[in-house]
């Protein structure tokens, strides 16, 4: 029972480094616009041309490539499940296990 709760303390630790990570390396809609901006005007782009760029490029740089998710990143989602359902004790752990192996 011990090592099941170190592993899933590790596993939220784990979960919550990486969502912290993850929100430094975003950009606000701001200065993906003003990278844009830059990168029209490096092109030479005016106009119609320049706003259809810097609108598909803002676009482009929205959608993160999908990552798979890690052990820890599992563990985390499946305990939280686990709780949202008020499961404890043995059921709890024997749902996180079926849970994570499923993701």
């Amino acid at each position: 029972m011990k090592k099941i709760l170190s592993l899933l303390a590790i596993g939220l630790a784990l979960s919550f480094t990486m969502a912290h990570a993850a929100e430094e390396k975003k950009m606000s809609q701001g200065q993906k616009m003003g990278a844009c901006a830059k990168e029209a005007s490096a092109k030479g782009l005016k106009g119609d041309e320049a706003n259809k760029f810097k609108s598909e490029c803002a676009k482009a740089d929205a959608k993160p490539a999908e990552k798979p998710m890690t052990q820890g990143q599992k563990m985390g989602a499946c305990a939280k499940e686990a709780s949202a359902k008020g499961l404890k004790g043995d059921e709890a752990n024997k749902f996180k296990s079926e849970c994570s192996k499923a993701k």
